[in-house]
């Protein structure tokens, strides 16, 4: 068999654009493992906030059966955080 540059070079453009075509799809199949983690995070955080809320809500003063009801804490417990936290600080 007779070897030429051609063979060569028609094998070397085939071999490149079918590395390129498994490269394309690696990275398609990346991005969308990418975003699907992102949209996760993204609902993970909204739930992170509205939990700060309940819990700044907690420092504003709240009282301590309101302490039980969105934490779901005993009666002593709730007391103990709103005796820590929830009276006003006098001078």
């Amino acid at each position: 068999m007779i070897v030429n540059i051609s063979t060569v070079l028609g094998l070397a453009a085939a071999t490149l654009a079918t590395l390129s075509l498994v490269s394309v799809m690696v990275t398609i199949q990346a991005m969308r493992g990418w975003r699907t983690r992102c949209l996760a995070l993204e609902s993970s955080l909204t739930a992170v906030r509205r939990e700060l809320e309940l819990v700044a809500s907690a420092r504003r003063g709240t009282d301590s059966g309101r302490l039980r009801q969105q934490f779901g804490l005993s009666r002593s417990e709730a007391d103990l955080v709103w005796r820590l936290h929830g009276r006003k600080k006098t001078a």
